[in-house]
């Protein structure tokens, strides 16, 4: 009788890559905020976090927060731009901007139902944002509409701070998040594609194993956030993005 020696080694599962042990989220140190949904880092070095309608400050980890802005309505996006302005995306399709304090900043006035929902926003300039428009309403359930719906909803649409728009690219399928790469240009994720694309329509990457969220360029490379694994007995059924790499 012949018995194969048992291996070590984590078997290999589609979508998912080789399973491995990856605890660095069960150890890092947390802390409790309610209802968190976007980050970003002002230029003075502080960590600004939405919680519902709040904008909290992190001035040390473990530290206590403080409130940084509040507003009427769930806080969705957030971002910095280089002089110092915070833009903050609101449910119902809303913007606001402020300044290293949190005191309003003139100007920047979204035109009431220009947009479905602010998912992700970008500094272009000091006078210009990009906003993601996913094209869903703030109380639909993305991860179970999306995953099925075949019409691109989504769009980019450029604010300056004079408060005229224009969409930059449309027709895109749920767009969830948006930076620039090492050259400048814009990247956008899309979120049950699965891929990331430029502003010119091509594909940069594609086939994650995760249903994509927001993209976030550092000094090494990028950081993705997924919002859930790919399911492959749904995807099976799903047209694929075209693969391309650059």
């Amino acid at each position: 009788m012949f018995f194969r020696p048992r291996r070590q080694q984590p078997p290999a599962m589609t979508l998912e890559g080789i399973l491995g042990p990856n605890s660095r989220l069960d150890e890092a140190a947390g802390m409790s905020v309610e209802t968190p949904d976007a980050l970003c880092i002002v230029a003075d070095g502080r960590l600004l976090a939405s919680s519902g309608r709040q904008v909290i400050a992190l001035t040390l980890w473990g530290g206590p927060p403080e409130v940084w802005a509040s507003f009427d309505a769930p806080v969705t996006a957030l971002c910095c731009s280089p002089g110092g302005l915070v833009a903050i995306g609101m449910a119902g399709g809303r913007v606001a901007v402020r300044d290293t304090s949190g005191r309003p900043v003139d100007g920047w006035a979204l035109p009431s139902g220009s947009v479905i929902s602010v998912v992700d926003i970008a500094f272009l300039s000091e006078d210009e944002l990009m906003l993601v428009d996913g094209g869903y309403g703030a109380d639909d359930n993305i991860l179970a509409l999306a995953t099925w719906d075949d019409t691109p909803r989504g769009r980019l649409v450029a604010l300056r701070r004079s408060g005229t728009i224009q969409t930059a690219a449309g027709d895109l399928n749920c767009p969830m998040g948006v930076c620039h790469d090492a050259g400048g240009d814009l990247l956008v994720s899309l979120f049950e594609r699965a891929g990331i694309i430029d502003m010119s329509g091509q594909v940069r990457q594609s086939g994650y194993p995760g249903y994509l969220g927001r993209l976030r360029r550092t000094a090494t490379g990028y950081i993705m956030a997924c919002l859930s694994r790919r399911d492959p007995l749904i995807e099976s059924s799903r047209p694929s993005m075209p693969s391309s790499r650059r």
